[in-house]
């Protein structure tokens, strides 16, 4: 397997990778600038003023040795993954929010040179793999998660390594178990739920490529592989708890009876209110946004203001155009419906994980502080989205081609707005 692999590999052109680090390099730089712009406010000074994302608490995690790293159990690895580096970058830089920074538009800037590579690998062009990887990286969900420190920036990562694997497996019938299971890691230690997308893709992949086996055979080596990712997760999470005392295990009870705090039963008394908030953020604020609403974060030590895209439909004259190209394109691309068994397994892949995602925040995640606060879920939707364009006949058609570019000019120009009003909200 690994020979197969690295011939494979050698006779790839580097060009893409190529075009995937400069890709990756120059978000990171977009990220960075943004996220350091945005340092000098009072925006990261507080946990929940940004769409309920914990930043401090996040800074923390990344770059503090001997701190309360509680939320691993939701997170299970996610401090021996990151806070290494972090450590060891705040100790070069100087400071804890600076490295986090670092890291974070690095994780960010990532993200986009393998969603190039997923595009190039899914037969596009390299120019237009370059344009489809661009949106995803100016899409409100990947731009704005990249500058506010948060875990969802290794979790895309983890999600799109797995979906890059599904892809080469079924292009060339190849299942690289050891690499799945690299990957079933990966996703499970950086956030429990990710999982499931990862468990999925390789049980696709195991009916397909060994259709003509008994299934007794497939159920066995999809419960083996499940096993695997479970126990080498948990062995690692042992000895993550000895390096790092205050780190909670994933697997526990209590762990789990922690994260009921945030599941509600909302949907059966609002489901048009959740349902909305649902598609509204991630099929449109995730990729176009409106620009925020601000209220009073109030408890019993502070009086802050926090923003949120839960309350709000107030989009720019540049969103508003955004949004039509993107309803037209995605319109056809979802037309486009490819017979190829392979390209049809990776759509149905597709559909399964964003419906997970559909049922899994219809309970999870709601109502917190009154609010339906979705935006700091959107990493787990937002390529699957942008990734829903991937049948455009970009090759056949040329004004396709200029929608898309317009598109992407579109969206840069209305989510700078938004990041523009967010930086003056704590820079006052």
């Amino acid at each position: 397997m690994y020979r197969y692999l690295i011939q494979y590999i050698k006779n790839i052109s580097p060009r893409p990778f190529s075009v995937a680090f400069f890709l990756s390099f120059f978000f990171f730089m977009i990220y960075f600038w943004i996220s350091l712009t945005l340092s000098k406010t009072a925006a990261y000074n507080e946990n929940d003023l940004l769409f309920g994302i914990d930043t401090v608490r996040v800074v923390d995690d990344m770059t503090v040795f001997s701190t309360n790293h509680y939320r691993t159990s939701v997170h299970p690895l996610y401090l021996l993954f990151v806070n290494p580096w972090g450590v060891l970058l705040k100790k070069i830089v100087g400071s804890k929010l600076l490295a986090a920074l670092i890291i974070n538009s690095f994780l960010g800037g990532f993200g986009v040179g393998m969603a190039f590579l997923f595009f190039y690998g899914y037969k596009k062009a390299i120019q237009h793999a370059v344009i489809l990887a661009s949106l995803f990286g100016v899409s409100a969900s990947q731009l704005i998660l990249s500058v506010i420190p948060d875990t969802a920036t290794l979790a895309i990562c983890s999600l799109l390594f797995t979906y890059l694997i599904f892809l080469l497996s079924l292009k060339h019938e190849n299942t690289y178990h050891a690499i799945w299971i690299i990957a079933g890691v990966f996703s499970l230690g950086v956030t429990t739920t990710n999982v499931f997308q990862t468990f999925l893709a390789y049980t696709f992949m195991i009916l397909i490529l060994r259709s003509k086996k008994e299934w007794y055979n497939k159920a066995l080596s999809v419960s083996g592989y499940g096993l695997s990712v479970i126990t080498i997760t948990i062995l690692l999470a042992l000895i993550q708890k000895r390096i790092y005392p205050s780190a909670e295990l994933f697997y526990l009870p209590s762990s789990f009876q922690n994260e009921l705090r945030f599941a509600s039963l909302l949907i059966f008394q609002e489901p048009l209110a959740v349902l909305k908030q649902l598609v509204g953020n991630f099929l449109l604020v995730n990729v176009i946004a409106p620009y925020p609403d601000v209220f009073t974060l109030t408890d019993t030590f502070r009086y802050s203001p926090s923003i949120t895209f839960s309350t709000s439909s107030n989009f720019s004259f540049l969103g508003w155009i955004s949004f039509s190209i993107w309803v037209f394109l995605l319109s056809i691309s979802l037309g486009k419906y490819q017979d190829n068994q392979k390209k049809r397994t990776l759509h149905i892949f597709f559909l399964l994980c964003f419906e997970f995602n559909i049922v899994l925040h219809s309970f999870y995640g709601v109502g917190e502080r009154g609010l339906i606060e979705y935006f700091l879920y959107t990493g787990n939707f937002t390529f699957l989205s942008v990734g829903a364009l991937a049948n455009l006949p970009l090759r056949k058609n040329k004004y396709l081609v200029t929608l898309l570019v317009g598109l992407v000019l579109f969206t840069v120009g209305n989510n700078f707005f938004v990041l523009r009003e967010i930086y003056f909200i704590y820079g006052r």
